[in-house]
């Protein structure tokens, strides 16, 4: 016999709209969802041996067991991301959820000031920090499930480990310092990843 399965929101046991995605059901980080036979959840077949034949046979589903003895999994506090380009820069806030970082994005963020420097530090040097960063993607800052992360196209120090080719590392500290480029002569930013509720 087929049995057709259907998803229920904790407490309530109400099934969820097959047509609706998680989000779209107001299903939120931390939530217990339970997965049942739609016509006759575990919780019910299993509590109807307890009650008394009135209450099974009003129809009414009781809801399921008590979630709170049952471990959750650790909701993960929302957070904010943003970097410092330079420096005595201001720090600058990652909108959205992701910054694509590459030499032109730098050139339109940085101060005045600070892109003369490294062009008078070119014209006597013979290079610049800002030589080593690429100007297509060099890497990647992004969000995924409330955690920040780093997606490296080209050699990118995070606290002096390599990421490079793809990789993909957990930015999971309050204060990152990323290299981009060759580590002793590359650009270096720092970058912050702190709880929303911080910020004013």
């Amino acid at each position: 016999m087929r049995i057709e399965y259907g998803l229920f929101l904790d407490k309530q046991g109400l099934p969820l709209d097959p047509g609706k995605t998680l989000r779209q059901a107001g299903i939120r980080t931390g939530s217990t969802i339970y997965l049942a036979d739609k016509t006759a959840p575990w919780w019910y077949v299993s509590e109807l041996r307890n009650l008394p034949k009135s209450l099974s046979e009003t129809g009414q589903l009781p809801p399921p067991p008590n979630p709170d003895s049952y471990p959750k999994p650790r909701p993960v506090s929302s957070s904010v991301c943003r970097m410092y380009l330079a420096p005595k820069s201001p720090p600058i806030p990652v909108t959205g959820n992701k910054v694509v970082l590459n030499r032109q994005y730098l050139l339109q963020n940085l101060s005045s000031e600070i892109k003369l420097k490294e062009t008078l530090r070119r014209a006597t040097y013979g290079e610049s920090p800002l030589d080593y960063v690429s100007r297509t993607e060099h890497c990647t800052i992004f969000r995924h499930n409330e955690q920040w992360y780093l997606k490296a196209r080209r050699d990118t120090y995070v606290d002096n480990e390599l990421i490079s080719q793809g990789e993909v590392k957990l930015l999971d500290r309050p204060q990152i310092t990323l290299v981009l480029g060759a580590r002793q002569r590359g650009w270096k930013i720092t970058v912050e990843i702190l709880p929303s509720e911080s910020l004013p």
